[in-house]
């Protein structure tokens, strides 16, 4: 469900095929979790038939939701540096694993805009 929120907050194109393709989950996962959002959250998500996705209703999502990315990008930025604290320090996994780490904290300390 992060994801899928994340990707609405930022207002890139959001299907059931796309968010599964990217997670590696099933569709019915997917519609599962966009039903969870809308009817037990309340979250202002509605169906656009000319861009055929799904999109915020309002600019900005209710705070439980705002506070359930943050949650979701605090877990990411966590297993990222775990991941960056295995890996060899002159490795160019072990740089690209710290800017990773970088970008997702930014984005937990800024919050989804």
């Amino acid at each position: 469900m992060g994801r899928i929120v994340e990707l609405l907050q930022l207002g890139k194109r959001v299907t059931v095929a796309s968010v599964a393709e990217d997670l590696q989950v099933s569709a019915r996962t997917v519609a599962r979790d966009l039903e969870y959002l809308t009817h037990v959250l309340g979250a202002p998500i509605s169906y656009d038939r000319v861009l055929r996705s799904f999109v915020l209703v309002e600019e900005r999502l209710p705070l439980v939701l705002d506070m359930y990315v943050r949650n979701h990008l605090r877990q990411e930025a966590k297993r990222a540096m775990d991941y960056a604290s295995k890996l060899p320090s002159e490795s160019e996994e072990f740089v690209g694993g710290l800017a990773y780490v970088h970008d997702v904290i930014g984005r937990v300390l800024s919050g989804i805009s």
